[in-house]
Formats: C-alpha cells, structure tokens, sequence
C-alpha cells in the first residue's frame, strides 16, 4: 500500500491499536513521543489474531516519526491482551522488545526522571503504573512478581537515566547541559536532574560507582537481553534445560555468524575451557571417576550462597534451582 505526496511515493506503515488514556492522564511532552529505554529482556506471546490497522497519524510529513521505521507490528483486537510470563521481573517468550518498551514508556509516564526505587513509589503511582500494563498485557499477578516487576524497572529507569547524563550531561559546563534538554523530558525536571548531578553527594556516589566497577569480574555481554530470555531459546531450540556450564557460557559468549566464538573476556572463556577439560574424557586420566557440568561448574566457580545460584539469574535461588534433595554445590536440603 503506497500514497503519494507530491512527486514521491509513500509507503505507509500500519502500528497497533493502543488503549488511550483518559484526558486527566495525559501530559505535554507525552513520552510515547519520546525516545524510551530499551533495557535487559522480557517478552510476550501473542494470545490473538492480527490484522491491518489504518494509516496512522504519524510518519513523513506529520512532524512525527512513529514508534519505528518502516515497522508493521501486530495489533490487538478489542478487548484481548498479549500473555506474560513473568520470571524474576522480566518477561520472557516471543516477543520482548514489544514488552520492554511499554515497560520503558509506562515508567517515564508516572516516574520522575531522578526516582530511583520504583517500590517505595506511593501506592497510587505503582497502582497507575500497573493500571496501563494491564490495559497492554496479562500476566499471572501477585504480590511477588509485583516486587520484582518494579525492581527491573527501577533498573531500566536507572540505565534511561545513564543515557541520558552520558549524552547531554557529561562534558558540558552545567548551563550547557540544563539546555541540552533531551527529547520528551520535561525542561523544568532535566534542570532539576542536572541541579542533582552537580551537587557534591552525586558525585562522591558517581566516582564510588566508578571505583565499583573495576572490580567486577563477571560481565555478562548478551546486552539487553536477560538470562531468562536466553535460557527459553536454548529450550526452543534443544527441547531441554541448559546445565551449569551452558548458562555460564550462554550469557558470556556469542557465536559470530563466521563460526567464531566472541567472548567477553579472557578470564572467562579461561573458566569456561577448564570446565570443558574436567568434563571432556579424552582429556583425563583413565582412572580418572566421570565429571558433571555441575561439579565441573562448581569446581571452578565455587559452591553457590545461601539464597543465590551463581550465573543463573537473580530469580533462580537454591530452592528452584536444585529443588527437592542435596545438591553438588554443598549439603543444600529442602523440605517440602
């Protein structure tokens, strides 16, 4: 389907039907025409059929840009959702960037750009903000996941944030950067951002974060997309649950399309090659007793804390990892 404007053929672009908010929601510089945060993974399944929406009012010659180029995204019926399955705050199936970006446009909504933890937000902003969720997505809702949900986008406001101070903050003198205001945020509240960068207590936690991450030995490179995310494909493709080393090295290393392995880093791709040693009988002794990708993981890795299992998410604990019985990370027993 094309029009013409002019002596130039169009293409015209179909979009969803999104649920509106009422007058008493809607605010100047509504962030659905901002640029939002596109953070660690979560996903959704489509739970209806799809068809061809009208030409939308926005594209070349509107002043708008749309939500993407040159997209044709599925839309919803009237009163059907897209389905959820919510693991650790993230969503995870088909279908996730559609999940975090509504996620990313919900939060600017009802958010301060300077709002940190999303779970000590009055009762009434996490209800509105569940409120426009549930008009997008359904999803087995409790007290729990609610937590978690907020926890994970506390984390996609913080990194949103980071964006925006290493692109319009960082470098420029602080009249500079008040007037680099960034698109869809209010000026008024960008002063106030950049009135709090400025001050002496952000920036003594600016350089400890700093200070911080030279530490860290145990970056994760898959980006955006989670671990859960990773672990649904691995179970798509295999029609099985990854073991240890497999998560190790699925949220460490990329296969490149030339056949090449691309690690994060040495150290990492070092663990992961005396693993492989431990487990590979070719490369032991002949006396030498069958090693498991656990007790390869665990050799090398070290026993899992109480309440955390190494490498496998925040959601996953000693509980839903091992479940019922000892593991070979240590005497863990659950009673059920």
């Amino acid at each position: 389907m094309s029009s013409r404007s002019g002596s130039r053929v169009r293409r015209l672009r179909t979009v969803d039907d999104v649920p509106t908010h009422s007058p008493e929601d809607s605010i100047p510089g509504h962030p659905s025409q901002a640029v939002v945060p596109i953070t660690q993974g979560a996903s959704f399944a489509a739970s209806a059929s799809s068809s061809v929406a009208e030409t939308p009012s926005w594209g070349r010659g509107t002043g708008r840009r749309g939500p993407s180029r040159g997209a044709t995204e599925r839309r919803l019926e009237p009163g059907h959702k897209w389905n959820v399955r919510v693991i650790g705050g993230y969503g995870v199936g088909e279908q996730e960037t559609n999940c975090i970006s509504r996620m990313g446009i919900v939060i600017i909504l009802h958010c301060k750009i300077w709002q940190k933890n999303f779970s000590k937000l009055p009762e009434e902003t996490k209800n509105g903000i569940f409120r426009d969720l549930e008009m997008w997505h359904c999803w087995d809702r409790t007290p729990q996941t609610d937590k978690e949900m907020l926890q994970h986008m506390t984390a996609m406001h913080k990194g949103w944030r980071g964006m925006l101070k290493s692109k319009h903050y960082k470098g420029k003198t602080f009249e500079n950067a008040v007037a680099s205001v960034p698109l869809g945020v209010d000026p008024s509240d960008w002063r106030t951002m950049c009135q709090k960068w400025n001050s002496m207590e952000e920036q003594d936690i600016a350089e400890r974060n700093k200070q911080n991450r030279t530490h860290q030995n145990m970056t994760y490179r898959r980006g955006r997309t989670s671990i859960y995310q990773l672990k649904y494909y691995f179970v798509k493709t295999h029609q099985r649950e990854p073991d240890r080393m497999e998560v190790f090295r699925m949220g460490r290393c990329k296969d490149l399309p030339d056949g090449t392995q691309q690690w994060v880093d040495d150290e990492n791709r070092d663990r992961f090659e005396r693993m492989t040693q431990m487990t590979t009988p070719s490369l032991q002794s002949d006396d030498a007793a069958p090693v498991s990708a656990e007790d390869a993981f665990v050799a090398v890795m070290g026993r899992d804390r109480p309440g955390r299992v190494c490498c496998a998410g925040k959601a996953e604990t000693l509980h839903t990892w091992y479940g019922r019985g000892e593991s070979s990370s240590g005497s863990y027993h659950t009673q059920v």
